[in-house]
């Protein structure tokens, strides 16, 4: 899908995108001092917080490193032989040795052993995406195959449907595998806010869980700037004229405010440029605080990586290949 692609140093980077309720225990630090486990620990060189009752222990192997799990008790339940172990998503765990990727529980017991699958992913909505042979399918926590690896395209499960690819064509299923969304787009994203934009020809849409077209945007009129909706609102590239500037639309279309330039909304807070400024705003677009105009952006804009100074109101190819100024 043709759109603007960015990312912003003064915005900090997020995680994938699960949802299932965990179990927090908390910082690492804060719950093992409590227990005085600091010799238990001592040889780790790093752990993470708690999630689901256990922890990633690092330790430094000759040049690398490697990775385990220990509980809430400090007890190691998981030597330290990983290359890697991605946080506890649904109660599974995503690990790699040296035959691959696979899953384990939080007891530590291996559900899904390592290769069995190419590229898992963290769970989602108690699903995990999985390859084999090259088509994508989804595994239950019990490492049962209940989505068959028949998709040329998957992503993740969001608000009860996954985007998948099939016969060139995208649609939406549900956790049954059973098309709730005909696959009928050249492109489409995730849903969030209830909502996901697809693209079909010409046209970028918006549509429900039903797949019936909310609002659309014409790629000669704009582009969306993100993936996806956040606190129900999105920003919209336009053009009119030789000028260009952003709208935040919400679900249903609705235009609420417009600015200069702008971000998703994390949190009920977007960052945005309005009269070469850099501000924090709410989602009624009310400024909340000024952000420093000093801070550098880094953007993908037609197809090449700028640096834009903020102060100096230039953009930058990172290439050295052209600067020139843009008129904000």
């Amino acid at each position: 899908m043709k759109k603007l692609l960015l990312s912003a140093v003064l915005v900090a980077a997020t995680w994938a995108l699960v949802s299932c309720t965990a179990k927090d225990t908390g910082p690492a630090n804060e719950v093992l001092s409590k227990k005085s486990f600091s010799a238990a620990i001592a040889k780790y060189e790093d752990i993470s917080d708690f999630k689901d009752g256990v922890a990633i222990v690092e330790v430094i192997d000759g040049y690398s490193y490697r990775y385990g799990l220990i509980n809430a008790k400090g007890e190691e339940i998981v030597a330290c032989n990983y290359e890697s172990i991605n946080p506890s998503s649904c109660g599974m765990i995503l690990f790699e040795d040296d035959n691959g990727k696979g899953f384990m529980n939080t007891k530590g017991e291996v559900i899904v052993a390592s290769g069995k699958y190419a590229y898992p992913k963290d769970f989602s909505e108690n699903l995990a995406y999985v390859e084999k042979d090259g088509l994508a399918g989804f595994i239950n926590v019990k490492g049962e195959e209940v989505i068959p690896c028949s998709f040329e395209y998957a992503h993740s499960f969001t608000e009860g449907l996954a985007l998948v690819k099939t016969d060139g064509k995208f649609g939406y299923i549900n956790n049954k595998g059973e098309f709730v969304v005909a696959p009928s787009f050249d492109d489409g994203e995730i849903f969030s806010c209830g909502v996901a934009i697809v693209e079909k020809g010409s046209k970028e849409y918006v549509i429900d869980a039903k797949g019936e077209i909310i609002f659309s945007i014409d790629n000669k009129e704009g582009y969306f700037i993100e993936e996806t909706f956040s606190d129900n609102l999105t920003p919209v590239l336009k053009e009119q004229g030789n000028e260009m500037f952003v709208v935040y639309m919400n679900t249903k279309g609705k235009e609420v405010f417009e600015c200069q330039y702008g971000w998703g909304f994390e949190k009920g807070t977007a960052t945005i440029l309005k009269d070469n400024k850099v501000y924090n705003v709410n989602t009624k677009g009310e400024i909340i605080e000024e952000v420093s105009s000093t801070e550098i952006l880094l953007d993908f804009l037609d197809d090449a990586y700028y640096v834009i100074d903020l102060t100096a109101k230039t953009l930058i190819d990172l290439l050295g290949e052209d600067t020139y100024d843009e008129e904000w």
